[in-house]
This record gives C-alpha cells, sequence and structure tokens, in this order.
C-alpha cells in the first residue's frame, strides 16, 4: 500500500522525465487512458514490487503500450472482449515486438478470477460502470491482487461517490496535487474538454483510481453494497 504523502514525493522532475523519455515517439489513440493517468499507475506500480500486470480492455492498445515501455520485464496479460473489433488491428501492430506482452480475447469478468496470481495487479479499463467496480472488489476479495486500478472513475458520478463512501485508501489521479503537475504529460498530446481539464470541481481527466488491497477491509461486504448499488443506479439514477 502506498499513502498519498508518499505519492506526492515521487512527483519529481527525475521521475517526470523518465516517462517523458517512454513517451517519446507515442501518439495518442481515441479512447486511450491518459498519459498522465498512466504516469499516476507508474508511480504507484513501482512501489508495490508486483509479479505481473493483468489489463482488462485493450482496446487500440494505449495503456498497454505504455505498460509494456514502463515495466519492460514485467509480463504483461491484456484481455479485450470483442476479437473483431477495428481496435484489434491497430492494438497488434503498435505492440509488435513487445515479447513482454500477450494478447487474449474473452470475458474479462469470467478470464481473470481464475488468472490471477498472487502479486499481481489489475488495470480495468473495460467493463465499465459498476460492473467494473464489482470485478476491482471481487479480485481483491481473492487476496490476491496487490492493487486493482479502475479507469472512469470521474468526479460527480454515482461509481466516485459509492468508492468514496466506501473505500477509505482508495487514491485518485485527479487528485489536484497529482493532475496539477501529471496534466503537463498531456499538453500538446491530448485535447481534452474543458470540463475534463485541471480544476478543484471536478478533478482532471477521466480519473484512474487506485485501490490497494487491505487485509483488514471487507471485501465481500462491499462487493455485496456494489450490487445494491449498481441496481439503484440502473433504476432510479441514483
Amino acid at each position: 500500500m502506498i499513502a498519498r504523502e508518499k505519492l506526492i514525493t515521487l512527483l519529481s522532475s527525475d521521475n517526470l522525465k523518465k516517462i517523458e523519455d517512454l513517451l517519446d515517439g507515442v501518439l495518442y489513440e481515441e479512447k486511450g487512458v491518459l498519459f498522465s493517468e498512466m504516469c499516476f499507475l507508474f508511480l504507484c506500480s513501482s512501489q508495490l514490487g508486483f509479479s505481473r500486470i493483468i489489463e482488462s480492455g485493450r482496446a487500440r492498445g494505449q495503456s498497454t503500450l505504455l505498460l509494456a515501455k514502463m515495466f519492460p520485464d514485467r509480463e504483461i496479460i491484456s484481455i479485450e472482449h470483442d476479437p473483431n473489433s477495428p481496435d484489434v488491428d491497430i492494438a497488434k501492430q503498435r505492440l509488435e515486438g513487445f515479447g513482454n506482452v500477450h494478447l487474449k480475447f474473452g470475458n474479462s469478468i469470467e478470464i481473470i478470477p481464475k488468472l490471477i496470481q498472487h502479486n499481481d495487479i489489475v488495470l480495468i479499463d473495460g467493463p465499465k460502470g459498476y460492473r467494473g467496480v464489482r470485478l476491482a472488489l471481487k479480485l481483491l476479495k481473492s487476496k490476491k491482487p496487490l492493487a486493482v486500478f479502475l479507469h472512469d472513475t470521474t468526479k460527480n458520478t454515482s461509481i466516485r461517490n459509492f468508492l468514496e463512501r466506501n473505500i477509505p485508501n482508495i487514491l485518485y489521479s485527479d487528485d489536484l496535487q497529482f493532475s496539477q503537475v501529471l496534466h503537463t504529460l498531456d499538453n500538446g498530446r491530448v485535447t481534452l474538454p474543458e470540463e475534463l481539464k485541471v480544476n478543484g470541481k471536478s478533478g482532471y481527466g477521466f480519473s484512474l483510481a487506485y485501490i490497494p488491497f487491505d487485509c483488514k477491509e471487507k471485501y465481500g461486504s462491499l462487493l455485496f453494497k456494489s450490487i445494491i448499488a449498481g441496481a439503484f443506479h440502473r433504476w432510479f439514477g441514483m
């Protein structure tokens, strides 16, 4: 587990320079996790001593490519649901030559619980919404992953409100102390709408949540709560 104060100390010019060097020549692909959000993942993960990375939701391989470049000595297993998507060939071309990346297809909700091993970390960028939250909590309930990263946890959404109410040790890439520094990695590379740019009300970007495993947390109870919250959100928009 990495504390917020520790992560702030990692926002050094040296660490940002490492990421800048890795970004050299990498173009942003639509649907991808932001460069700033992947830097947030890099800083958190580099403190964990993990074994593998399992990614759910590859699309055009934006986050997969950055994972491969950031962690060249770790195995990366990337799962995409639709083998017939036009994004498949784009991702395959971008990831050609990275021997540490293994591309798979199928339903992550079924595959990852069978695939997960102790000391893995998981990046969930699909399924979206409460389905993604439930997958994250199910994996943490197994006590195997060191952490789960969950994308699209934007401020003032039902999912964000649920996470903030129920998981006290969670960190977000849109925390102003992170985003005011990390957003520079997106400048000139990504065009964001005004509401997703740095500000105190709505945060920054799509937001990547870092959920570290906590042996004291009752993930079974949280999983049940997420099922109820998801149902209320579907039925009543709450």
